[in-house]
C-alpha cells in the first residue's frame, strides 16, 4: 500500500518540477494557474492511485454533506 501511495505522489512531484522549470511564476496569473493545475493533478493522482475505498468514502460523504447545505 505504501508503494502505491508513493507512485501516486510521484506524478505531482514530476509535474511540479516541470512547472517550476518552464513556467515563470513571477506573474500572479501564471502562479495562480500553476497552483490550480498542480492541485488538480495532485487530487486526481491521490484519488486514483493512493486512496483506498474507505478514504474515498470519507471524502465522498464530506462533499455530499456540503452539497446538501
Amino acid at each position: 500500500n505504501i508503494l502505491r501511495m508513493s507512485v501516486g505522489l510521484l506524478i505531482p512531484i514530476v509535474v511540479g518540477i516541470v512547472m517550476n522549470r518552464y513556467v515563470d511564476t513571477s506573474k500572479l496569473s501564471a502562479f495562480i494557474l500553476s497552483v490550480g493545475i498542480y492541485t488538480i493533478v495532485y487530487v486526481l493522482s491521490m484519488w486514483t492511485m493512493a486512496m483506498n475505498a474507505y478514504e474515498k468514502d470519507i471524502v465522498n460523504r464530506f462533499f455530499r454533506k456540503m452539497r446538501r447545505k
